[in-house]
Order: structure tokens, then sequence, then C-alpha cells
């Protein structure tokens, strides 16, 4: 932060559908730059990925000379937390430009807005992700200083890869003994009571019930009942669940560069295009096509179960113009065995409980197990 800018020359306030261009702009031009240079692109309506949510929001702005310079924002949703109902909050799209880039704005003026968001909201604790290659991002956020003592805590809750699954060469099924099927209308009472019965027994699982989720098919893009698979034993009993959405509508990232390592992975890559007909990775410029694989519900947290699922996905839409699919693998996660015979990038990130600065949370208190976190809404 340039020594001189003040505090007292920086405008706090909440963003309304006016910042809609402006948010758009600085929100892509802010990159995420490392072997693979991309940028998050939230047009035409930056706000759409928030309305989606079914949960309470405000985009927090910092303005210099009338211009954002800053934002971050603060979700509140429905979640378990013990087994019972109750509210967790959510600390996302923190983007600060290079003038405000600095101790001062983080540790004061983040400090401050945090805070009132959680009296606000009267939640105890915000999750937040942080990819760990970020590594200022991380030590700016996590790192106490004694200059700002009501900078929030952030302690480490869950370490977690954001898996990209290339599509590579065609696979044939193999024979299992889970018959994995596209859902149907009629699925959706036995959906909702699995989906519930496993979020209860996460920490900050969603609270689905049928109206929630109805919301869900009517309100995200590219989304209705035939996105989900389902996997039945032989006794045609529902073992595990996956959707498949593709967010372009909402959100899309562009490749700005390939460097380093990445660029020989792309150039390998292409060319195995060329004999195996799977689609390639894109130029510089241009967008990647993939999907999320979302509500991933397994009994048990059997990963044959979800190898049976993957199996299915990735012969759907192999050929169909995507060239990967991603997913949330958590590092102590025994769903991540289905992944071994498909070939995949990882980019290790953290899952971070955020809360204020008078009354930290530690990690332990919540449970064990895979967190109720929809990585795609993030």
């Amino acid at each position: 932060m340039s020594k001189e800018i003040r505090i007292t020359d920086l405008q706090r306030g909440v963003a309304q559908p006016a910042d809609n261009d402006e948010l758009c702009t600085l929100f892509k031009s802010i990159s995420m730059k490392s072997d693979l240079h991309l940028s998050v692109e939230r047009d035409p309506d930056f706000f759409q990925l928030y309305n989606i949510q079914r949960a309470e929001w405000n985009v927090w702005t910092t303005r210099l000379n009338g211009k954002i310079e800053a934002i971050g924002t603060m979700m509140k949703r429905p979640a378990y937390i013990g087994g019972e109902a109750a509210a967790v909050g959510y600390a996302g799209d923190l983007r600060l430009t290079k003038k405000l880039r600095g101790g001062k704005v983080l540790g004061r003026v983040f400090g401050d807005l945090f805070n009132q968001s959680m009296e606000n909201y009267q939640v105890p604790v915000a999750l937040t992700a942080i990819i760990h290659s970020n590594k200022r991002a991380v030590k700016a956020l996590v790192e106490r200083k004694p200059e700002y003592p009501e900078k929030p805590h952030y302690k480490l809750f869950r370490k977690f890869r954001i898996r990209n699954v290339q599509f590579t060469r065609k696979k044939k099924l193999r024979s299992g003994k889970y018959l994995v099927r596209t859902a149907k209308p009629e699925d959706i009472p036995a959906i909702v009571a699995f989906l519930d019965a496993d979020h209860k027994h996460r920490p900050f699982g969603y609270i689905f019930a049928e109206d929630f989720f109805q919301w869900r098919l009517q309100q995200w893009p590219n989304f209705d009942i035939s996105n989900f698979f389902l996997a039945f034993d032989a006794a045609n009993q529902l073992v595990g669940l996956t959707a498949t959405w593709d967010p372009s509508v909402v959100k899309r990232f562009r490749v700005l560069g390939y460097y380093n390592q990445m660029k020989w992975v792309r150039m390998g890559f292409n060319l195995g295009s060329w004999f195996f007909g799977y689609d390639k990775l894109p130029p510089s410029g241009s967008l990647f096509n993939y999907f999320y694989l979302t509500h991933v519900s397994i009994l048990d947290e059997n990963p044959e179960v979800m190898k049976s699922l993957i199996d299915v996905i990735y012969a759907t839409f192999h050929g169909k113009g995507y060239q990967f699919f991603t997913c949330c693998v958590m590092d102590q996660d025994p769903l991540k065995m289905a992944y071994q015979t498909y070939r995949y990038t990882d980019l290790p990130a953290g899952l971070y409980l955020v809360s204020p600065y008078h009354s930290p949370v530690e990690p332990d208190s919540f449970g064990s197990g895979r967190p109720g976190f929809e990585m795609a809404l993030v």
C-alpha cells in the first residue's frame, strides 16, 4: 500500500447493482499467476453466483477516489454443526488491487468489515478457501501481528486438492457390482433424504430439504434432475450419488498463459489428443471448458461406489467438448482412491476457519470427516 494513502482516504460500503460492471472488470483483472496463469470472469452478472445459493450475503467494497479497489464477500447459510441445525458464514472473493495491497487494509479495513459481518449475521465462524501456492495471501491472512489486534483469526481446518480429471483416451466401462444411472423426477425424495442424512454427520453440512433441493434445480443454470448420477447396489439400494454442473453462465476460467512445466504439459497433452481423440487444452486467451462434480455423497465413504460413478461420468462426457472435470478431494479422504486409474492434476488448497479477533475457534471442536463444502460455489 502506498505511503501516501491513509485509511481515512478509503470509503467503505456495500456493493449495489449499479456496481456490477466495475466489479466484473476488477475481478477478472486480478489474475492467479503461477505456471498456469488464469483469470476468473463473472460477467455479465457479478452477483448471480451469490443469488443462486439461497443464502444471506453482502459484497463489501473499499473505494479510493471513488473507484473500487478492494472487495470481499460474506455469506450466511443454514448448516449442521454437531448434528444440529445452526448457521455458518463463508468469507470469499477477497480481491485487492495493487494500490491497496499491504498490511493496513487487511489488518484494519478487512478486519473491521469481517467483525461487523459476523456480528450482523450472528454466526460464530466462517469458512474460507485459500490456494496454498498463493503464499502471499496465506502469509497475509494467517499470520498475526501485534499492530493489528482486531484482525480475524485464520485456523487451518482441512487440506484439500482441487482435482482436475482430464479427458484423455476413451475408456471402456468395466463391469462392477454397482448399477449407475441418471436420476429421474421420481428419485427426488430419495436423493433429498440421502443427502440430508449424509450432511447431518458432516461438519458444516448442508441442511437438505425438498424445497432447498428444488431451489437448486430451478436456480442453478444448466442444472436439472438429469445432472444427477445415482449408484445402486445389488439389492437396488441407493449407495451413492453425485451431480455434474457446468458453471460457465456464472463463472469461467480464462487461460492467460502456460509457463515452465505447464508449457510442456500442454504440449504433451495436445500431442496425445491426435492419437486418442480427446479435446486439446486451449491456447492462451481462451476459456477452459470444464464442469464440476457436486453433491458428492457416498454411503460409508466407499471408494468403489465413487469409482463406479466416475467411470460412467467419464464415459458419458468424453468427446463432448470438455477438457476436464473438477472435484474437491480432501487430503484425508477415502474417496481419493477412486481416481487412481485416471489422469489428473491437483492444486493444493486449504479450508480455513475464520473467527473474530475476540473469540477464536479451534478446528478440533467441529468434528472429523468431509465437511459440507461445495467447492463449485466458491
